[in-house]
């Protein structure tokens, strides 16, 4: 067992905010420490700081997301760990983690966590790495329409599926199902094929062990999996 310095201890003071997460009566409330969390999520930093009725009584609402992913995120924040239900040999479970993986990235989007985003994004490119059948690429083509609605433009998981499908997705499944697929989705994978024909080469996702920060998000030059471990 690895030994740390003892100024790697964190000093999370005792003030904790209150977080309520999915819709009621379904809904989940969770206890964090305040300084812990605005440290990671700009949402929850911005939100503390406002002079609304929710600084008093430090309670946030998260409605629209699932008690489940906000679990698997509190956990991380505590561990910089993502727990996934074990199983990766299991079609049904890795789609099922797949599915967990993407909404813990839009999670991340609306926390403004970087870091948990860039965490996310490196398990579903080993999720992808793992992945053989057509049944384990459902959860990336099903959720196009909502990471699309969900994201901005440039995000660096509308590229991976843009990239996912331009290298997976085959010609027959692609002429039956592009027009349930957003627009602007569809315009990047047809540049992509159009680079994939004239330029060759390997699918990009390949190429991320030589360059680690490919599907990153992190807007300084600092990858988390560089910085100091907790």
């Amino acid at each position: 067992m690895p030994l740390y310095p003892e100024s790697k201890l964190l000093d999370m003071g005792t003030q904790v905010v209150s977080i309520s997460v999915g819709k009621k009566p379904d809904h989940e409330d969770f206890t964090v420490h305040e300084w812990l969390i605005r440290e990671s999520s700009t949402l929850i930093h911005a939100t503390l700081l406002s002079d609304q009725s929710e600084r008093k009584e430090r309670k946030i609402s998260l409605p629209d997301y699932k008690p489940k992913d906000f679990k698997i995120y509190m956990q991380w924040l505590y561990t910089e760990r993502v727990l996934m239900e074990s199983g990766l040999d299991d079609d049904t479970q890795m789609n099922a983690n797949c599915q967990s993986l993407i909404k813990g990235y839009l999670l991340g989007c609306h926390l403004g966590d970087e870091m948990y985003r860039d965490t996310i994004m490196d398990f579903l490119l080993e999720w992808n790495y793992q992945i053989c059948t057509y049944y384990c690429q459902r959860p990336i083509f099903e959720n196009v329409k909502t990471v699309f609605d969900s994201t901005e433009l440039g995000d660096p998981l509308r590229k991976f599926m843009v990239d996912f499908t331009v290298w997976n997705a085959s010609h027959d499944f692609w002429v039956k199902n592009y027009e349930d697929f957003p627009e602007h989705f569809v315009a990047m994978v047809s540049i992509g094929h159009s680079s994939r024909s004239h330029y060759g080469g390997d699918p990009p996702i390949s190429c991320v062990k030589k360059r680690p920060c490919l599907y990153h998000c992190h807007t300084d030059e600092t990858c988390y999996k560089k910085r100091l471990d907790r």
